[in-house]
């Protein structure tokens, strides 16, 4: 038997470079995997708004932005809906549309709607907020008009 050549042995280290590589990315990704059992709808309509988001509705402020939405954030917005176009409709008016002064961002926009099961009494409650440029009364008012939204239905 003859001792590997200088290309073999460069190339069995190039192999183990790679399967070392794609061992680490295989074990990364399934780190990242959500196993948190908040993110799988408990409901009919959870899911059926889920389903009108996901790939449909951008999460980012512009419109036209990526429509991936994460499973957390997805679910975390349509969590405890009784009506699965309720949380859509607002968080679309209010993100999208920018008829909603108070909300900036896309978390403003998370917080008053998640969960609604009318976006037209959450909408209008935070229409009728004070403006302000304190955060703290802000997200007080997102919360407080989240809440009417989703005691209706």
């Amino acid at each position: 038997m003859r001792a590997p050549s200088e290309d073999g042995k460069l190339e069995e280290k190039t192999m183990n470079v790679i399967r070392n590589t794609l061992l680490i990315t295989s074990f990364a990704l399934i780190c990242s995997t959500s196993n948190d059992v908040s993110a799988f709808p408990d409901t009919d309509s959870e899911a059926e708004c889920i389903d009108l988001v996901q790939g449909k509705v951008s999460w980012e402020w512009d419109a036209n932005g990526t429509k991936y939405w994460s499973s957390n954030y997805v679910t975390r917005l349509c969590k405890g809906t009784k009506t699965a176009n309720e949380p859509v409709d607002c968080y679309v008016a209010a993100a999208h549309e920018k008829s909603v002064r108070l909300v900036t961002r896309f978390k403003d926009a998370m917080t008053l709607c998640r969960g609604v099961s009318s976006a037209r009494d959450t909408l209008e409650c935070i229409r009728n907020q004070p403006d302000t440029d304190d955060s703290l009364q802000r997200v007080r008012s997102l919360q407080k008009c989240n809440e009417i939204g989703e005691g209706s239905g």
